[in-house]
């Protein structure tokens, strides 16, 4: 039974105010200090049940919510697919796997780009674009084309460096090998490419424009892969860092002004064009486009051979 007195306690702590309590509260058939325990336990047992919010009014304590075990499952999205496991871009997404296959499809693209330029030039229709200036010099002096592709992609290493400045990173120095093995591979497809026979005008048209295929292809594959490009491809890919345009539309506008270039070297030293005609302007107009179009029909590359958080040395934007 609670004695009066813990029932003042009770409510003096109610109201927060303390209360005089006389003696005679305890009653005469009530031991006090009973009393007094009984009033402290139910001041005690008010803390606890009854806290004052804010504006000091009592406020009941909320009881803990208890969480269900079906509350705590929450269903997945009804639109989520999962993940589709991909054990290509998986392995070759690790550091070792993922030089090597990028170092060999930049060596493929290497040799497309000599076989399209030594199947051009063995169309008489001109030589490509990209290779315009060392095929016409190729004509005026005893040197071979491969040997004119090495001095003047030293020459575009030179304008990449000024182009790119602080940006140039030297590890790209690395293509001056490449440049060696690039011109080797021309001169070993040359002879090879001379001996397919093309009786017709119609065949040597049909063969400038596979030669396109296989310079695009090369051209798209060294610049995907992120790691070394050709000086001459380098240049179009400095350009366009550098100004902000598009790889492609660069690419016209450099193989326009090789073949202008290599025009001029030709009617100056030997008084005709030799090296530069009709299917030279064509590798120029069309290259640049079939690029934009391996990117259009493979548009996510990086599944093939991953580049992010990678080694790049070539600047993308």
């Amino acid at each position: 039974m609670i004695s009066r007195l813990s029932q003042v306690a009770f409510f003096s702590s109610l109201s927060k105010r303390p209360m005089l309590i006389p003696y005679s509260t305890c009653g005469n058939n009530q031991d006090p200090l009973l009393a007094l325990l009984s009033g402290v336990f139910m001041l005690r047992l008010s803390e606890h049940i009854l806290e004052p919010d804010a504006a000091g009014a009592i406020v009941p304590e909320p009881a803990p919510a208890h969480a269900s075990a079906a509350d705590a499952i929450t269903p997945a999205p009804a639109d989520a697919t999962p993940a589709v496991f991909n054990p290509w871009t998986a392995f070759f997404d690790r550091p070792v796997p993922n030089l090597i296959l990028r170092l060999v499809l930049m060596l493929a693209g290497t040799a497309s780009v000599a076989f399209g330029i030594a199947l051009s030039r063995a169309t008489d229709l001109g030589v490509s674009a990209i290779s315009c200036i060392p095929g016409v010099l190729s004509f005026a002096t005893p040197w071979t084309i491969g040997a004119w592709t090495l001095i003047t992609n030293i020459l575009f290493v030179v304008v990449q460096v000024v182009l790119l400045r602080r940006e140039y990173h030297p590890l790209q120095l690395l293509c001056l090998p490449f440049i060696a093995v690039f011109s080797w591979m021309i001169d070993l497809f040359v002879p090879l490419c001379a001996a397919i026979p093309m009786p017709a005008y119609s065949a040597r048209l049909a063969f400038s424009l596979v030669s396109c295929l296989f310079i695009a292809l090369g051209v798209w594959m060294q610049k995907n892969t992120a790691l070394i490009m050709l000086p001459g491809d380098g240049i179009v890919q400095a350009i366009s860092h550098v100004c902000g345009w598009e790889f492609g539309k660069v690419k016209v506008g450099f193989d326009v002004s090789n073949i202008a270039l290599g025009a001029i070297i030709s009617l100056v030293s030997m008084g005709g064009l030799y090296g530069v005609r009709e299917g030279s302007v064509l590798t120029a107009c069309l290259v640049g486009f079939v690029i934009r179009g391996y990117s259009r029909l493979v548009p996510d590359f990086e599944r093939i051979a991953p580049t992010k958080g990678h080694v790049t040395l070539i600047p993308t934007r």
